[in-house]
């Protein structure tokens, strides 16, 4: 998985780009993961996928594993809440629940009708 810390010593060395979508091209680089960066249509996300109407306010979220790995999350940082449609990782293959899913490298989310790539 990705360690929460990356070289620099502050925060995981990877960004998100979007390769299917309105956004499709956009690449968005994470915030230390203790600011729990978002997914959703709110402008309170790190990701703002305002324009995608298949997508929650509060999409999913990005925390830490209690190995040090970053962890994708359905619904918002609040314990039990999940988003209207779902979050998948990997071509709609796995259903991320409330346990999460530790992210790699080349892991493939979906919200909505958008798809992202986990890239360093």
């Amino acid at each position: 998985g990705i360690p929460v810390v990356g070289e620099d010593g502050k925060h995981a060395d990877f960004h998100l780009r979007i390769s299917d979508g309105k956004y499709v091209g956009s690449v968005y680089s994470i915030p230390p993961i203790n600011e729990v960066p978002g997914i959703g249509r709110s402008r309170r996300n790190a990701i703002c996928l305002l324009a995608d109407d298949q997508v929650s306010r509060f999409q999913a979220h990005l925390d830490a594993t209690p190995d040090g790995h970053v962890r994708l999350r359905d619904g918002d940082s609040a314990p039990g809440s999940c988003s209207s449609n779902g979050t998948f990782v990997n071509s709609n293959c796995t259903r991320v629940e409330s346990a999460g899913h530790r992210l790699f490298y080349g892991d493939i989310i979906a919200v909505g009708a958008t798809e992202m790539v986990v890239e360093r």
